[in-house]
């Protein structure tokens, strides 16, 4: 029994500098997309999926929850990552190469798809709703409101990333590629710029709509 406590201390502490390096780099990230599309926001007030409510009066508020909340996000994100690469894994990831990568990409894509579509769709269930409340406080949302989640909530949403590299064969740099893409996709969608496209039935409306009281 104290072989296994020192053992998972040991790996726990291999952990940390993993999640440390994951949560520093998604959050330069969150406020250099913010920022970038904030300005282009400014130059083409167009865009605004909502424009005639404006959220920034929650910009504080958000940007403190967000800081919060991407601690869980990167945590799901690094434990699979960190697990899988301890070998603990159903079926290991295939080697990368010019098929293996968009096939796997692909995968990755459409069963986060379901699984995001499902667990919205729990959150707004009467027993979890109110984990959920958080987010829709921004009526109007802004770039800043994309992680501006409760921690069960985003831990609802995001888990994915913790489950699915042990689960499916989906290699660690097609995982963070698809990471990437989710978090530049999620943040776009908090306007109406519609830069990257989506393959998404779970959200397929612009971010703002959705958000429409």
């Amino acid at each position: 029994m104290a072989d296994a406590l020192f053992n998972a201390g040991n790996l726990f502490l291999a952990f940390l500098p993993w999640w440390a390096a994951v949560y520093a780099v998604n959050l330069f990230l969150y406020f250099i997309t913010g920022w970038t599309l904030v300005a282009i926001q400014n130059r083409h007030p167009e865009l605004r999926t909502q424009p005639n409510r404006r959220g920034e009066k929650r910009k504080a508020k958000e940007i403190r929850q967000s800081v919060i909340s991407l601690l869980v996000t990167d945590g799901c994100l690094t434990g699979g990552l960190f697990l899988q690469y301890q070998g603990l894994t159903l079926i290991d990831p295939p080697a990368l190469s010019w098929w293996s990568m968009p096939l796997t990409f692909v995968l990755s894509i459409v069963v986060f798809d379901a699984w995001f579509y499902w667990a919205h769709r729990f959150m707004h269930t009467k027993l979890m709703y109110r984990f959920h409340a958080e987010h829709h406080r921004s009526v109007a949302p802004t770039v800043w409101s994309t992680y501006n989640d409760d921690l069960v909530d985003a831990f609802g949403m995001q888990s994915y990333y913790l489950w699915a590299p042990l689960i499916l064969p989906i290699p660690a740099l097609v995982l963070i590629g698809h990471r990437l893409y989710d978090h530049f996709n999620g943040t776009i969608r908090s306007f109406r710029l519609r830069i990257l496209g989506e393959p998404s039935f779970a959200r397929a409306l612009p971010h703002g709509l959705r958000h429409l009281p």
